[in-house]
């Protein structure tokens, strides 16, 4: 019985630590804290800020030319149409070669995309 509590409280530190550094935040940390406080702690990692996504979210934005910390919006310049040149300009993507996120990313914005190249 003490045996089957000791494993119990040591997998609710591992998943607890798996999720929180999955999360972006301290593996070792959070192990500890599963394992003193089990189930709690492994509800708390759940909860947890997602450093990672909010990394990536901030690329995107920087990416878009959204600068700074409180994403304040820069100055909206007229939409341009692509020139024919520069829709000429894309090369097609080699279809052995696995898809990035970016890819992926501009894919979902620019659904013609896939049309063009």
């Amino acid at each position: 019985m003490e045996l089957l509590l000791v494993v119990f409280w040591l997998s609710c530190g591992f998943f607890a630590a798996t999720v929180a550094s999955g999360k972006g935040h301290d593996w070792s940390d959070w192990f500890i804290f599963g394992c003193f406080f089990g189930p709690i702690a492994l509800t708390a990692s759940v909860g947890l800020e997602d450093r990672k996504l909010r990394r990536y979210i901030r690329l995107l934005g920087e990416h878009q030319g959204i600068k700074g910390e409180t994403f304040e919006p820069v100055e909206e310049k007229p939409a341009e149409q692509p020139s024919p040149a520069r829709v000429q300009e894309r090369k097609p993507r080699d279809p052995n070669k696995p898809r990035t996120v970016m890819d992926r990313l501009e894919d979902f914005l620019d659904p013609d995309r896939t049309s063009r190249s």
